[in-house]
């Protein structure tokens, strides 16, 4: 028995196992083409690009090598010449499948030539990322094969470890398989290439004819098999201008056959074989519609080594496009037109195009959310706890941190992502990091709550009779920004104290200017200004004379700005110390402090894949004298300590920075306490050094494990903030308080670039 290539005119009817023939061809000699397919082919050629040849992580992909069933190879052509984009071998293998001993592969009748240099000739072809495995069934001029040199082609690529092959023959593997009997040679190589998982990529014919009607019940035979060809098969019709092909098979009404048919371009560029070495004409059939399909399931396993050829084969098919059969002429092309096949009740859509027409480029879009890898394996659909959505990570820093966000960006601008599929796409993730200005840092904020809070009075209360003092503070708002009950120290000896403190006021047990409220510097323990309130206690014990040890908690909650759901960043501050006065009026503090942050960062927060959810811990070593001698008062405060975190489900691992906060005033009080000027300097908490380690996917394995990249970037701030105010306060009458401040704000938080915020405020205040 013989069967024709496609691309001869004209057809051999052999028994039930042929088809017609698919086309012809054109010959002679034109200049090979500059790098993209011509003629009237309507979609982007997949050209060798990094995206799909390499990954993140640097290694080129494994180039896929396609099994060509065909008329053999012109070997000495410039197409074959060299390596692929990859550098493998655009050859692979060549294998005789004829049963002729001298594993002659050459191309007699140029048909495999012409074909094969759509797949992966070094300028025509449509896969990013192939080989070539040759496999001769023909050493016929005209191209004609026997017919049982197929199945034995079929049972050969197994052998060398193909996946997916190439068959521009009139022949359909599916009817053969039912043909043969089950005990045959042929039926038994059949069998073998399914057992493989490897998927077959066939012409659809010449004959302008139905396919439906050429396999008959064949295809629904073997579907109903447990270990069925149906899957594992493409069958592919041509397109002419985005219309069927005049001369072309379609799909027909059996709806087996429409679910694995589909149509591409038909015209193209080619290698013209046995001529010389680089002759090219062109070519128009099937035949040539079919190896564009091959080389985009090439390009897809090429690229996700993970997916399983019937997984490609299925992912082409999801992703046809149809909406070109709309802006046809003949109005019963359209896809919904129900008005097809022997009952006039079949999609025209359908039954024409199949499922419609190659789309590469869908093919290789992601589907459903990316998501970012944060766990060992790949998140998916099967596993989507193992990543976050992109749409949903991000992170914000304060800028007072200085270059920390650009510098994570920077390490973020090529991260692996993976969609619903598993596969891995390289993302630019530099955009979901952003520092942002913290307005309660600025200025012109800090004035604004001066003027509620600064020049309003506290009402204090003391019982004798328990000896505890009751304090409240209320802002010009009438909210209540300070309430407190303690003990009477001088009464007692002992202090204790349990208070709420916030909108805008300082933790009540802060150190810091006695007897005057400044702007730029408020006393606040660190952390206290990321907070809008919170609940805290305060004790100091006598030891010995002169001796006493210290104690404070306080905690609090802030909204994360990026929580959708509007989580909360609880800050908690727990402190033990010394405090020792050295003669009257002098004392020195010292001590350390524990902040706890449940799901930030110094003030950062992060959400999704680059998340701060774990929260970070921060111990500080705190240092304070304090002085007042007469209308005479003044101190300095210094802390400094390290700040660490980490993180499992997130692209940063671990944090660790190194901080700092200085402080120095005095004030003075004169005319009997009615006047009273003040100098302050201070350097707010701010990052002094530290360094960021992350992990960022950068490929996958086959068997789903995330392969990370680790990076460890030097965190530091650009420029120290350093504040200065002078400050003067005047009581004018018994209820009535005038008040002068003047400051500059160097390297503010919100400010960039080393810039200067000033400002200066006159406000009088009356208490009623």
């Amino acid at each position: 028995m013989l069967v024709r290539n496609l691309a001869l005119t004209g057809t051999l009817a052999i028994a039930a196992l042929l088809l017609a023939a698919c086309g012809g061809g054109g010959g002679g000699s034109a200049p090979p083409p500059d790098g993209t397919n011509t003629g009237s082919y309507t979609f982007t050629a997949i050209q060798p690009a990094d995206t799909i040849t390499v990954s993140n992580s640097g290694v080129s992909n494994p180039s896929e090598v396609v099994a060509v069933i065909d008329t053999g190879l012109d070997l000495d052509h410039d197409e074959f010449q060299g390596d692929n984009p990859v550098g493998q071998p655009i050859v692979a293998s060549t294998t005789d499948s004829t049963g002729s001993a001298s594993n002659d592969v050459s191309d007699e009748s140029g048909h495999g030539t012409a074909v094969a240099s759509l797949i992966a000739g070094k300028t025509l072809a449509y896969s990013g990322n192939a080989q070539l495995g040759i496999y001769d069934v023909s050493d016929d001029p005209d191209g004609d094969a026997a017919v049982s040199s197929i199945p034995q082609a079929m049972s050969d690529l197994v052998d060398n470890g193909d996946r997916v092959a190439n068959l521009s023959y009139s022949f359909d593997a599916v009817l053969a398989r039912q043909s043969y009997p089950t005990t045959s040679t042929e039926h038994q190589q059949i069998d073998t290439f399914v057992d493989s998982g490897a998927v077959l990529v066939s012409s659809a014919g010449n004959d302008s004819a139905s396919y439906s009607e050429k396999v008959g019940s064949s295809w629904n035979v073997d579907w109903n098999e447990a270990n069925t060809l149906v899957d594992q098969y493409l069958v592919v019709g041509a397109l002419t201008d985005d219309q069927l092909a005049s001369y072309s098979n379609f799909a027909g009404d059996n709806p087996l056959i429409q679910s694995r048919f589909l149509v591409t371009q038909d015209f193209h560029t080619v290698a013209i074989a046995n001529d010389s070495p680089d002759a090219y004409g062109t070519a128009q059939g099937t035949s040539f519609a079919a190896p564009l399909v091959s080389a985009a399931m090439a390009t897809i396993l090429s690229k996700w080594d993970h997916f399983t050829p019937k997984q490609a084969a299925q992912r082409l098919l999801d992703t046809t496009e149809r909406e070109f059969a709309n802006y046809n002429a003949v109005g019963r092309d359209n896809y919904g037109d129900t008005s097809c096949g022997t009952s006039s009740n079949v999609d025209c859509g359908l039954y024409t195009y199949g499922q419609g027409r190659l789309d590469v480029e869908a093919a290789l879009a992601p589907e459903g959310v990316l998501s970012v890898a944060t766990a060992a394996s790949v998140p998916d659909g099967d596993d989507p706890p193992a990543g976050s959505s992109v749409s949903t990570s991000g992170l914000i820093l304060p800028a007072g941190l200085g270059d920390t966000a650009e510098r994570i960006a920077i390490a973020a601008s090529r991260v692996e992502v993976f969609d619903e599929l598993g596969r891995n796409y390289t993302a630019d993730l530099s955009g979901r990091v952003r520092s942002a200005s913290d307005p309660t840092q600025g200025l012109g904020y800090r004035m604004s709550e001066f003027l509620a809070t600064g020049l309003t009075g506290r009402a204090e209360h003391r019982d004798e009779a328990t000896g505890t003092i009751q304090r409240v503070g209320v802002d010009a708002q009438g909210r209540v920004n300070l309430a407190a009950l303690g003990t009477d120290t001088s009464a007692r000896g002992m202090q204790l104290e349990a208070y709420h403190f916030g909108n805008g006021a300082s933790a009540p047990d802060s150190s810091g200017m006695a007897g005057m409220a400044m702007i730029s510097y408020a006393g606040n323990t660190p952390m206290a200004n990321q907070i809008d309130s919170a609940n805290g206690m305060s004790a100091q014990l006598p030891i010995a004379p002169r001796l006493s040890i210290t104690s404070r908690y306080w905690q609090g909650e802030k909204r994360l700005s990026l929580d959708p759901n509007g989580t909360s960043n609880r800050i908690s501050n727990a402190a033990v110390g010394l405090k020792a006065e050295l003669v009257d009026g002098i004392d020195l503090t010292a001590g350390y402090a524990r902040l706890e942050e449940s799901a930030g960062f110094l003030g950062m927060s992060g959400m999704g894949g680059l998340s701060t959810q774990s929260g970070s811990d921060m111990g500080l070593l705190q240092l304070g004298i304090n002085a007042r001698l007469g209308g005479f008062s003044a101190f300095a405060s210094y802390q400094t300590g390290r700040a660490s975190a980490s993180f499992e489900r997130s692209l940063i691992t671990r944090l660790d920075a190194d901080v700092r906060q200085l402080a120095l005033g005095a004030s003075y009080g004169f005319d009997q306490g009615r006047k009273r000027i003040a100098f302050v300097a201070s350097q707010p908490m701010h990052l002094s050094g530290g360094t960021a380690r992350l992990k960022l996917a950068a490929d996958r394995t086959p068997g789903g494990d995330v392969i990370y990249r680790h990076e460890s970037i030097a965190l530091s701030a650009a420029d120290t903030p350093t504040n200065y105010e002078i400050g003067y306060r005047q009581r004018l009458g018994k209820k009535t308080l005038l008040g002068i401040h003047a400051m500059r704000m160097e390297n503010a938080p919100n400010q960039t670039g080393g810039e200067v915020d000033h400002g200066a405020m006159a406000i009088m205040g009356y208490q009623f």
